[in-house]
Formats: C-alpha cells, structure tokens, sequence
C-alpha cells in the first residue's frame, strides 16, 4: 500500500526531532531515505559491521558474475541510477544535516499516490535549499559586502578584456546569456562555415534548427540540415599581448592574421565553439563550464582546482614576517574556479599571452566601472557611484583592500618581485564573482509559487492547466497511466531541475566547519548505456512507426492478455529450461478507444527490477487506429529474458552490466560524439576531465569521494558527454544545448521526443533516457509551457539582484544600465526570448527604435510628442533619415544601400546609430517606405 505523507501539522515537529536525534541514527537513515525511489526502483540495503553498505541485487544477486562485482561498486561509492529520480534522490552517503534536511523535505512533500508506487513529487522551491558558498571564506573576506560589489564591477567592467570592451557580462549581459546575433558562429569541427553565416556574419531564424528532419518527431524521417556550425559567443580579435605601455598604464598588443576568423576586411571577433551557458543559479552547479573543467574547489589560479598541483598564491606570514607560497583549495568554489578561466583566454577576453599580474598592474589603480554609466540606486553598487553616475567613485584597489583581509593584498613584492595584491588578483577575482553570481538566485517563479503552496490541484493561480499538464508529463516515470512515460526528471531533477547540482548530491543544507574541504559525494552513478537499454526493450507495432527498423511488427492481440518474463538458462534459449522472474497482465484499453496512451509497470519477484509497457493507440493518416507497444526491462539482474504473452515466447531481451557516468553529464545525441569529447576531454595537464575516468585510471581525486572504485572493465559513459543546464528561465536562455543549435523550446522538446538527433551513431555513450518518448503535439507545447513557468519575473525585468551597468556590446546594441527600479523604471520592456529578437528585432512601442518603450518616454517628457498625437515627433521624422539616396522616397534603391552595408559599420545605414547595419536598420527602412 502506497505510503502517504503525515498531517501537516506533525511535518515540523518531526523535522525537530530528525535534527536532534540525527547524530544517534545516521545509518538507520538511509533505507528510510531509499524510499525516496518509488516503490518499483527500491533496491534492498545491506549495512555491514563495517558501516559499508551494499545493494542487495548487486552483491547478492546474479550480478556478481559480470565486471560489476562486490566490493567494487557500492552505495554511497558509486551510485545507483534508478528510473526515478526523486528531487531530493540521494546519490552517496551525505553529512548529517543534509540527511535531516532531505528527509524533512520529502516528508513535506509526499502527499498521495497514483498509479503504480508512491508519487514521485515535484521538486520544492529554489528557496529551500542552501546557496552554496566556500565554507573557508572567513580565511580570505573580511568584508562580504565589499566583495560582492567589488565582484559585481569586476563582472560588468569592459576594461577588464584586452580591447577594453569585453566584461564578462558580455557573454553573460541578460538572464545571463548573449543577446547578440551578429558574428556568433564558430565553424566548428569541420572548421569551414556550412550554414550560410560565414564570419563575422548574422544569424537569422533561418540558421534552425542546424539539425532538421522532414518529421520533427521521428529521426528516422529524411535528414533536411545537418550543419556542424556552433552558435558561441564573440569574443576578442586575435592578437599578440607584448607589454604594458603608457600613463594611464595600457596593453600594447598585435594583430595576428586569423586564418578562421576573417572576412574580406580582415579579421573580425572570434567566436567560442560552444554556446555559453546562463550564469543565473550556477552557484548550485558542482563544476562548470559545459564539460565540467571548472573544478568545485577553487586553487586560487585556475579552473582546474586539485588536478594543477602547481597553483599557488602567496600569503603574508605575521609570525616570520615573510611570504610562504600556500596551495589552496576553497570547497564549493566551482563559480571562482570558471570565473578565473575565460579573462586571460585569447579567444574570449584577451591578448594571447596576458597574465594576471599584468591586467592587475593595469586595472588597480584605476577607477571601476570607470566608462560605464551606473544608476544611483543600483541594488549593489549605487552607494560607491561616482558623482554624474559614471563608473564608481573607488578604485579596484580600494575595492580587494576593503573587500579582502590584508595578509592577502599587501603591496610590499614577493619573492619573485611582483607586488603580493598582483600576485593574488586571480584569487581576488575568482571569489569576489563567485560571491557576486551566488546573488543571482531567481527563486520566485510561479513554479517556486506552487510549490511553496503545497502544489495544489488547480495550480492555485500560479500554474494554468497547461503547465499543469507540461509538469505531469515531465515527472511521468511510469505512474501516471494515461501519459507518456517522458523521465525529463530523470536528469533534470532538483530545484535547480538539473541533477549537475549540489542538492543532486544531496548537499541542500551547509556543512559542518571543518580545517579541510568538503569533499563530494556521490558524483559517479551507474546506470546503463542506450546500447544496454535497446537489447532490454522491444517494440511491436501493426503499423510503419517512425521508420524505426528495430520495430517489430505486432502479430497478436494484447487485450486481456498475460505478460510472463522467464530468465533464460545460460546458454539456452529455451523458457521451460529459465526461471520466472514476474508475470502479470498487459494494459486494459477502452474498447474502441484510440489516440490514447496506456502504461503498467510489473514488478520482479523480491523487488529486483521491473518490466515497463507502454501502449501507443494513433489514429493514421490513411484511417484506422495504429497500436504501438513497448516492452522495458529495467534494473533486473544481468542475464538474458524470454518474453511470454499468454505462454508464447515472443522476444528475448537481455540485461548488460551497467556503465558508469559522471553524475549530470550526459550524451544526448546532439552532435556526434567525435566532434566534442565533452566532459571526455582533458585538462591543459593531460588529467581528464571526468571523475569517472580519474577514478578509473587511479589519479587522485580529492576533491571527490576517495572509496569510489571504477573497475577497468566498466565502460564509462563519458565521451560527448554535457552538463544538464538548469531549465530555471529556460524560455530568456537560448539558443539551445551547447551548440547552441536550437532557438526555440519547442524544437528542443521534439529533439527529446524523436530520441535525439544522432542517437544511432552515439550510441556507445548515449544516456539510457534517450527513447522516442511518442508525445502529441498537445503534449510537446503543455511541456514547453511548463518550462516558461520556471520564468522569474525578476530576471525579465531585471529587478534585483538583476540589475546592472550600462554594457556596450562590441557587434550589438549597448545594454542601458538597470536599477532597483528594473527595466519598467527605465521604460525599457522586458527581456524577450532568443527566438522572438529573432522572428522580430522590433519592438512594439519602440517607433524610434531607441530600445524604450514611446508611450513611457512621453509620459515622463510630453515634449518629446509636441503635437500630442501619442507618436514621438522624432519617429514622425524617420522617413528623411531613411532616405539614403536623397531622392526624398524611401524605396528600392535605398534598400539596396542598406543592404550593400550589411553587418558593417559606422555607415550611414546604420539608422539606429548601434554600431552597425543590421535587421532594426532593415526595419527603420521599411517602416518609412513611402507608397
């Protein structure tokens, strides 16, 4: 019988009672914990003498036999990949708090039960778990709020790239993303530009997808597109740094010819070769960067934390009156340790060969912000803004010296000559963002809404039935019958909605102090990899799906029919020599009914796994009804299985030994695995990036849990492997997936629903999940309309702590500066999705294209409309300065102006004065031709 949650009123007082008596019960804990899972995933638990603890199937079980053996693999070492993953899943062995925290919460939110099991619930709100941050930081900040604006300028600044017009916003300026369009196309792994956007060029609606199919929801279907190119983001022009010269001090560097990156004037901004991902809630990440290079320990250098044995900073020693070189490792640091990457590359902020001590040397002194307007109440920095409201009235060594403790940052030289606060300014700079970006928590969406009013039926007002239904069909793992069995949760569990995250770990409460790092747990998972799922699933249709050759056709009824599943002898394949491991009945189906969807889930004997069906019923094209009907064996012991319906044997199925994966990142099937190792690459030293092949290979792991074991004979699932991203403001994030391939939600819903794009050719390390799901069209926009509910209002209008400076763009329009006030303050409208600035540059109410909105401006200035006829005077002028020709018609001719000065600039087409020629001009022009 399904468990079902206590009273209301009793969750609090339990919760106090789990935290007082937790340290008396850790190990009780954890099978009451395993209940997380539903009913029909549990795995038996076994705690030792030893206070190990192991899984019944695989230490007892059949599965000893295979390269997974005991002692090896164990609960809380290397984790197990369950079909469903509760929000607050365990992956490890955690602390205490987090138990007792974890516990609390999914006691709070069990509430009922459908289907098969107990209901897996939603995740809770964003607030509700703890924003991760160093727990040594005391050691280095003496002022926290110091360091934060100190880090927020240091983000903002364009003075921070070689050019001085590349901050990190610049790839990061709205909901954390690049709004640019122009000169965003990297050629990527063939290296020539196959997609009609050559260098330094613009990329329209017709660039998407990069991968098309005539049927979006089938693979199968005739192959339209299939271009390699990856939308990144531009970064600087390539060249040489040689000195600093000059009083103000500035970086003397030289063009180098770029063979990639150049037109027929030379070379234009090169472009990253992936898409940057959203730094809104990337505090909650483990590691960053798409491949994971950004270690969660900060070493005070670089991204690559414990895996550089060479990092050092420099310490001033009161008690010997000297320097000591000391090797730092700051836990839950993954921000710093990204923040630190991109500043000296010379693709993306810097001449080659610039170090931290130089743009140190350089920057200190100077005033912060100093080109850039800043508003007076800017949520941060409008106490420090400079009278006039440029930049700020401190300077970036005021700044490290009130934000950092001063055996830090002293001036006096080091021992290798460098000034210690020049020496340090990596480290500086890598905490000081980490403390600024774990401000952008966007924790109140209408999602975090309904969830914190204990998600309510009827949505409650925060989600319409839409969502409602979108949210069904994302936590579909089997116990909702009549829909779609979608597993979206599976890898995009937790707050976040993504499992590359601390609370996927487990961690949703602070550690402990201690006088070492926090050291992870849980980060390598086992689970099988797709070519182990399609030997353990088989599909019969009684009509062409898809195109899909490994679909059987469906030669026998299935109502009222009995489903047996025998576990074949070795070496036989005859059922009457096999064991059987469950029976039950296939689905009920309304007599007559069709376009249904119908699930049951039977479980094995002992618990021991699961068969999964699923039944598709769809009108065709051509009349008639088709019946699809799919077969899963899940979590069962290694071996081979014989399918029974009604005591025929209709297929044999196996189960392989499972493979190992670094928990959150996966191969989907974007692109082929060959183009972009993924987290399968390796740093600069050569150590790999994934902790599954570090463990595997015997490389220390410190920073990881040491009692892991990944047997050589474990394949591991890790090349073309990505980080989930969150989906939290999805619908302001794209394009899409790390190439950046796909601008709208929807297109990405049906990649997931056709089982992505190159899931044959990836098959090796492809993720299990990655099945045609079969959803309808209503099904594909409910999803999509459930991910826009993860949109915080405060980050579309940039209210705190959204806010920002003014951002010139370099190929784009200049971001205006946003105060507490939000962009509605500045009669600017809200932030628009990638895939609306694409169909339309224009905004509605924006006559003069100035990027606000006329009917504020005249409210605020009614000089500005004179004639009061609610249309801005300068907008009634338009049409002359469209007149490229100066024939005094705005016509072909001068549209064949605009276009010869397509995407260049200073020109006179360039009507809105942005910096160069581009669709708002286009519209300028239209908008003034004259009949």
């Amino acid at each position: 019988m399904p468990w079902s949650a206590p009273a209301p009123a009793l969750v609090y007082p339990i919760f106090v009672l789990f935290l007082l008596l937790i340290p008396f019960f850790r190990l009780p804990l954890l099978p009451l914990l395993d209940r997380q899972r539903s009913a029909k995933t549990d795995f038996p638990k076994t705690v030792h003498d030893d206070g190990s603890i192991t899984d019944g199937p695989i230490t007892d079980g059949p599965i000893t036999d295979g390269p997974i053996t005991d002692g090896t693999i164990r609960d809380g070492t290397m984790t197990d990949r369950t079909t469903t993953r509760n929000s607050n899943d365990r992956r490890g062995i955690p602390r205490p708090e987090p138990i007792a925290i974890l516990v609390a919460l999914w006691l709070a939110n069990a509430s009922h039960a459908q289907g098969k099991g107990e209901v897996l619930e939603p995740p809770p709100s964003l607030g509700s778990i703890w924003v991760p941050e160093p727990t040594r930081l005391d050691e280095f900040v003496q002022d926290r709020d110091a360091a934060v604006a100190l880090g927020k300028a240091l983000f903002w600044d364009v003075a921070i790239g070689s050019d001085r017009a590349t901050a990190c916003a610049t790839c990061h300026g709205q909901a954390g993303v690049d709004p640019r369009t122009l000169n965003t196309v990297h050629p990527g792994f063939n290296g020539t530009f196959d997609a009609g956007v050559g260098p330094g060029g613009w990329k329209s609606e017709e660039f998407f997808p990069t991968v098309l199919f005539a049927d979006p929801d089938s693979r199968f279907s005739p192959l339209l597109r299939n271009v390699d190119d990856v939308v990144g983001s531009q970064g600087v022009l390539r060249r040489v740094f040689l000195e600093l010269t000059g009083r103000p001090l500035d970086e003397l560097c030289v063009d180098v010819p770029d063979p990639v990156f150049q037109d027929d004037d030379g070379n234009v901004r090169q472009v990253t070769g992936r898409n940057p991902p959203t730094v809104v809630n990337a505090v909650f990440n483990v590691r960053q960067f798409w491949d994971g290079r950004a270690n969660p320990w900060f070493n005070g250098v670089d991204p690559f934390g414990p895996t550089n044995p060479l990092a050092r900073n420099w310490r001033w020693n009161a008690a010997t009156g000297s320097f000591e070189q000391v090797a730092l490792q700051l836990d839950f640091a993954g921000l710093a340790s990204q923040a630190v990457g991109p500043v000296n590359n010379q693709v993306e902020m810097a001449c080659e060969g610039r170090d931290w001590s130089s743009l140190a040397r350089r920057i200190l002194d100077e005033r912060a912000l100093a080109t850039q307007r800043v508003l007076a109440d800017d949520s941060v920095l409008g106490p420090i803004v400079a009278e006039g409201g440029i930049g700020l009235a401190r300077t970036y060594r005021q700044l490290v010296e009130q934000a950092f403790r001063p055996e830090w940052r002293r001036s006096d030289p080091t021992p290798e000559g460098t000034p210690q606060i020049e020496s340090n300014f990596s480290l500086f700079f890598g905490l000081a963002v980490q403390l600024y970006e774990g401000t952008l928590v966007s924790d109140d969406s209408p999602y975090d809404r309904f969830a914190e009013a204990g998600f309510p039926e009827d949505g409650g007002g925060h989600l319409d039935e839409q969502a409602l239904l979108g949210l069904d069909l994302f936590m579909n793992v089997g116990q909702f019958e009549d829909l779609p069995i979608a597993r979206c949760i599976d890898c995009h569990s937790t707050p976040l909605f993504t499992s590359a995250t601390w609370s996927g770990l487990g961690v949703v409460t602070p550690p402990p102090p201690g006088p070492q790092p926090y050291v992870a747990l849980g980060g390598v998972e086992r689970m099988l990899a797709m070519a182990g799922t399609r030997l353990a699933t088989v599909v019969f249709a009684n009509h062409p799906a898809d195109g899909d050759p490994s679909i059987r056709g469906l030669s026998f009824p299935i109502d009222d029919r009995h489903v047996e599943l025998i576990r074949l002898a070795p070496g036989s394949n005859d059922p009457d020599d096999g064991e059987e491991v469950l029976d039950g009945d296939l689905p009920d189906l309304p007599t007559g009914a069709c376009d249904l969807v119908a699930n049951e889930i039977i479980e094995a004997d002992e618990g021991t796994g699961t068969l999964v069906i699923e039944v598709r019923r769809t009108p065709l094209a051509g009349g008639g009804c088709g019946t699809w009907i799919r077969f899963t064996l899940d979590l069962l012991p290694v071996g081979r299985y014989a399918l029974m319906i009604d005591d025929e044997h209709r297929a044999t199925l196996e189960v392989l030994a499972d493979g190992a994966y670094d928990m959150g990142f996966y191969n989907l099937g974007v692109r082929p695995t060959i183009e972009d190792a993924g987290v399968g690459g390796f740093a600069p030293n050569g150590t790999p990036l994934s902790w599954t092949r570090r463990v595997q290979a015997g490389l220390p792991t410190p920073e990881f849990d040491s009692s892991v074991a990944v047997p050589p004979g474990v394949h591991a699932a890790v090349e073309g492997a990505f980080k989930t991203p969150t989906l939290r403001n999805v619908a302001l994030t794209g394009p899409f997936f790390h190439h950046g391939g796909y601008a709208s939600l929807r297109d990405v819903v049906q990649f997931y629903d056709r089982g992505g794009d190159f899931h044959e050719a990836n098959l090796a390390d492809l993720a299990p999940e990655m099945v045609t799901l079969g959803l309808r069209d209503h099904e594909v926009d409910a999803i999509v309309a459930f991910m826009e509910s993860l949109t915080d209002e405060r980050v579309r209008l940039e209210r705190p702590p959204f806010d920002h400076p003014e951002l010139p763009l370099p190929n784009g329009e200049t971001l205006p500066a946003v105060g507490a006030g939000g962009r509605d303050a500045e009669c600017l409208p809200p932030l628009r999705s990638f895939e609306e600035r694409l169909a339309s540059p224009e905004i509605e109410g924006d006559c003069d294209r100035d990027g606000r909105l006329d009917p504020c401006m005249i409210a605020r200035d009614p000089t500005l409309d004179a004639d009061g006829n609610g249309v801005l005077d300068a907008c009634e002028d338009r049409g002359v300065v469209a007149d490229l020709t100066g024939d005094r018609r705005v016509d072909g001719a001068d549209l064949s102006v605009l276009l010869g000065a397509w995407g260049k600039g200073p020109s006179p087409a360039d009507l809105d004065e942005s910096g160069f020629v581009d669709g708002t001009d286009l519209s300028i022009l239209l908008g003034a031709w004259t009949p």
